[in-house]
């Protein structure tokens, strides 16, 4: 019965991050945002059911914690009147009994999907590509609502493909997902993301443990050097 309650609450979770997820990509488009933004509402209904399901699952803390973010939630609606922040907050507090690794797998397949259906909806005009134009250069959106946004959706992607890669990462794959962040920066020209990709790749070879890049004798050779070389 225990597993049965489980599967029932990832079946309902991955449902309503589909819904929420395809209306984050999306719904960017004017022509496909009404009827999306209903069915993210529904996606909040999901989630409800699902924080029900758990909710004897939950300890005092963790209860009062919901409590004080729905709060944060309700007041952010109320001056904001968006419900973003709502729909975020129950998606986290619906992820107690989920493996986070199944999670982010879940997310990099979806998310690559709809990168997807976003190229395709753009390249047939049926998205906007909203571009901008920076120091003689032209930044493309991909249907989103400006470059930036789809810069960061990249680098959420490879930030991704990396956790999920994480024991068996490679040169090979490095090199294949840091082409990914530069096709991402050449496309849609936006430099935060890919200054946070670069900053982001240092620290994951500096702290995995299967790359032991500081251990290696070029890199030692490198870092001695460096002074030198930048002089």
């Amino acid at each position: 019965m225990n597993r049965m309650k489980i599967n029932v609450e990832y079946f309902l979770f991955y449902i309503s991050y589909f819904l929420f997820s395809l209306y984050a990509f999306v719904g960017s488009i004017e022509t496909y945002r009404a009827p999306l933004r209903l069915l993210s509402n529904i996606s909040m209904i999901i989630i409800l059911i699902t924080f029900i399901i758990q909710f004897k699952k939950y300890k005092l803390n963790e209860f009062m914690c919901i409590v004080l973010l729905l709060l944060l939630s309700f007041m952010y609606i109320y001056f904001a009147s968006n419900y973003l922040l709502l729909k975020l907050v129950l998606l986290i507090i619906c992820t107690k009994n989920l493996e986070m690794d199944k999670l982010i797998s879940y997310d990099v397949k979806l998310r690559i999907f709809l990168l997807l259906v976003m190229f395709v909806l753009s390249k047939t005009g049926h998205a906007y590509d909203n571009v901008a134009y920076f120091e003689g250069k032209i930044r493309h959106s991909m249907g989103f609502t400006n470059p930036n946004v789809f810069g960061h959706h990249i680098l959420v992607l490879c930030m991704e493909l990396f956790y999920v890669n994480r024991d068996k990462i490679n040169i090979t794959k490095i090199i294949m997902i840091s082409l990914l962040s530069i096709f991402s920066y050449i496309y849609s020209g936006s430099r935060t993301a890919m200054i946070l990709y670069f900053v982001f790749l240092i620290l994951f070879l500096c702290t995995n443990k299967n790359m032991n890049i500081l251990e290696k004798r070029k890199v030692k050779k490198f870092i001695i050097y460096s002074p030198i070389i930048i002089s």
